[in-house]
């Protein structure tokens, strides 16, 4: 059961997590920047080709800082690239170096995403070997 959705909702799950953890590490050391991320949960959530306007500004601040939140969506970002690909050799190729690369990121909730890629490569590959020839229900079932 892994497609597009799915591996967007565990990624989510994970950049949520890193900014609770980074808001109330934020809030014990008393700094003003916990409230501002505390209120941007739902931009950081949406997909970045969603997030216009004042919310990309507001996000830009964001990397402007060092908090791991904004390395998390940078990483959940980079893996939209992965559903763009059309060949099976080129998504496996990207799907291998987006690993490595979280792998060496000090992000431990989308360590452990990156940990899953490898196990489940084959689902993740149906859904480029079916793609516009098999319903989407059938490829989650391979």
């Amino acid at each position: 059961m892994l497609n597009r959705f799915h591996i967007t909702s565990h990624l989510n799950k994970a950049v949520d997590g890193v900014r609770r953890a980074e808001n109330g590490q934020l809030r014990a050391a008393g700094m003003t920047m916990a409230e501002w991320l505390k209120t941007r949960r739902w931009t950081l959530l949406r997909r970045s080709s969603r997030v216009r306007g004042r919310s990309r500004h507001q996000l830009g601040r964001l990397f402007n800082g060092p908090l791991r939140t904004a390395q998390a969506w940078m990483l959940k970002a980079l893996l939209e690239h992965f559903w763009t690909y059309e060949s099976l050799t080129g998504a496996g190729n990207f799907l291998g170096f987006w690993t490595r690369r979280v792998l060496r990121s000090r992000v431990e909730p989308m360590r452990n995403g990156a940990r899953m890629s490898p196990k489940h490569e084959n689902l993740l590959m149906n859904w480029f070997k079916a793609t516009g020839e098999v319903p989407n229900g059938a490829v989650r079932g391979a």
